[in-house]
């Protein structure tokens, strides 16, 4: 049999939405537009492991909705 060998555990899908910000973002979408879009799901691991994702306190993150508030203010004033 050609292809791919069958997976025997369990895949779990995660569908995230991002919003970069041209001036805030710059590094992010840069990195983003050079990596292939076969290879995102991986370059997302990696870089999740990588830095140091698995250790953040979730308690001292902002809401996303205040990210976008502080986004725009910043780029009315």
């Amino acid at each position: 049999m050609a292809g791919r060998p069958r997976l025997v555990q369990r895949v779990v899908h995660i569908h995230v939405h991002l919003r970069l910000y041209e001036e805030q973002d710059e590094d992010l979408l840069a990195a983003f537009q050079r990596v292939p879009r076969r290879k995102l799901s991986s370059f997302l691991k990696v870089a999740l492991r990588s830095g140091n994702a698995l250790g953040i306190n979730l308690d001292i993150l902002p809401d996303d909705d205040s990210l976008s508030m502080e986004s725009l203010e910043t780029f009315l004033h």
